[in-house]
């Protein structure tokens, strides 16, 4: 732990809070994304559009908050991430479920006609963005900017290190449940 935390309130946990982005919220960005550059061509604007709106695509934001053994709980900005909703390509970074074939074609067949996201890709879209798990790609830049300014602000210096060692509690909204719940 920082040196400035041994004077005063210690960083229990991070907690990372999910939120599905709504059917509304994606139309509203769509909007806001129309009354900005105007420079685009047309066809290429109706490629970010589709992207935007595409059912077959789920978008999800986190916040970031701190536990402190004061009891208080410090939240601040996050990030966001999003992907496929079934197929291989829903998988973030690694299948966990039971291999389906032995034959590796039948395997990726059979994964893209029956899976679908769920909470180990969350998980591990939160730990790539946090720099949490060495096995996965370290974005250039983590995500953890918004916490430290909101740490900062009451007192508490952290470097990334420091909240990377720190526990890590995901906590799903009812919407995002539902995402990736069984059907």
């Amino acid at each position: 732990m920082p040196e400035q935390q041994s004077r005063g309130p210690f960083l229990r946990r991070v907690v990372a809070h999910v939120e599905l982005v709504s059917d509304a919220d994606k139309r509203a960005k769509v909007e806001r994304f129309r009354q900005g550059r105007r420079s685009r061509r047309p066809e290429e604007q109706a490629r970010i559009e589709r992207h935007i709106l595409d059912p077959a695509s789920y978008q999800m934001n986190v916040t970031l908050a701190a536990d402190l053994d004061d009891g208080r709980r410090i939240t601040a900005g996050g990030f966001g991430f999003g992907g496929p909703r079934y197929g291989v390509g829903a998988i973030w970074h690694r299948y966990r479920g039971p291999q389906l074939s032995d034959d590796p074609e039948e395997n990726d067949r059979l994964l893209n006609e029956t899976y679908r996201v769920g909470l180990p890709d969350i998980e591990d879209a939160i730990n790539q963005m946090l720099g949490r798990d060495p096995d996965q790609h370290r974005p250039p830049r983590l995500s953890w900017g918004h916490l430290q300014d909101a740490l900062d602000k009451v007192g508490i210096k952290v470097t990334e290190d420091d909240l990377i060692a720190l526990p890590l509690e995901i906590e799903l909204s009812e919407p995002v449940q539902a995402e990736i719940a069984p059907d």
